[in-house]
């Protein structure tokens, strides 16, 4: 769990900072958080209208997202090991994107599916 320093320190890092460090705790936590209402996922939107699935590293940093706006939806954890195995190729398979870590702005890191899972197997590889 990050300290209050830590998530306002993360938050004030660059796009390319805050992939990595969402990259690192998701790996290193096996798990991936989202903002969920009423048994549905929050999805976004990117300025290419492409539909954007986001999560974060950590509970704390979803709520702070929902505190701002989304008041309704509320964190929720998915082990990293069901996240690849049953929302992957569901997002694959309706071409949506990974919006790593979203502000509370609602701005974020969109990726390609392929570009995540690059991304989070060289993290789990040093895991090994």
């Amino acid at each position: 769990m990050p300290s209050k320093k830590e998530i306002e320190s993360v938050l004030q890092q660059d796009t390319k900072t805050r992939f990595e460090y969402a990259i690192k705790r998701i790996a290193g936590n096996e798990e991936v958080w989202v903002a969920e209402y009423n048994n549905e996922f929050l999805l976004m939107g990117d300025d290419e209208d492409n539909e954007v699935f986001p999560l974060w590293p950590h509970e704390e940093y979803v709520q702070v997202f929902c505190d701002n706006g989304r008041p309704d939806y509320k964190p929720t954890s998915i082990t990293l090991d069901d996240f690849i195995e049953l929302y992957i190729p569901d997002c694959e398979k309706k071409n949506q994107k990974i919006g790593v870590m979203p502000m509370p702005n609602g701005a974020s890191v969109v990726v390609d599916v392929d570009i995540f899972m690059q991304a989070i197997n060289a993290e789990l590889d040093k895991y090994l």
